[in-house]
């Protein structure tokens, strides 16, 4: 029934043409934070553990939730504060990761300034609102090599595949966080919105 058709990033695109879609006008343009809230018009706080975030407003299993428990007994909390902003699964409980209920976006803009790494497990995920949130915020994201995730931080953060790698990951995104924070590319809400007029010109 339709004319055209955005995809939210090339792996979905590519995820649909598996599953048999693949319409003949199509184009890819990424979801935006609201740059208003999600800036980097801040100083950044010199913490003296490295402060990791992740947040999720699904509850879904295959946001990293079995990952975390495992973190929450690996990692070193002598050096590392994690805490959890959302949604988990009622089975699902930790010992060491702080986990706060749902917050507004204004509040969770609020914590980025005092975060050193965004932290993400989720799986298969077609562009993810809270690593965007985040990078547009000048927090570098250490994310799972899944779904849309590589092309979002591109070189503002690094990608794990197991626990092993995580750690080693965390270790040298930690050390050069300045170097990442330089290298974040987002684009702003002008920017996205011109991409759907010249996309909604073209399909015209």
């Amino acid at each position: 029934l339709s004319q055209a058709t955005i995809f939210q990033s090339y792996w979905a695109q590519e995820e649909f043409k598996k599953a048999g879609f693949s319409p003949s006008k199509s184009t890819v343009i990424y979801n935006f934070a609201d740059s208003s809230i999600f800036n980097q018009n801040y100083k950044k706080i010199l913490n003296k553990k490295t402060e990791l975030l992740c947040t999720s407003w699904s509850p879904n299993p295959k946001k990293g939730f079995n990952f975390y428990k495992k973190l929450d007994s690996l990692l070193d909390f002598d050096k590392y504060n994690f805490t959890f902003i959302g949604n988990k699964p009622p089975n699902i409980s930790y010992e060491n990761i702080k986990c706060l209920p749902p917050e507004t976006t204004t509040n969770i803009a609020k914590r980025m300034k005092n975060v050193d790494i965004f932290v993400s497990a989720t799986e298969s995920d077609c562009c993810s609102n809270s690593i965007i949130e985040a990078l547009s915020s000048g927090v570098p994201a250490l994310a799972l090599n899944s779904g849309s995730n590589r092309e979002l931080i591109k070189d503002g953060g690094l990608l794990f595949e197991d626990i092993d790698s995580f750690f080693e990951k965390l270790l040298f995104l930690k050390i050069n966080l300045g170097y990442f924070r330089k290298n974040i590319v987002v684009k702003n809400p002008k920017e996205i919105t011109q991409q759907y007029l010249d996309f909604f010109y073209e399909i015209s």
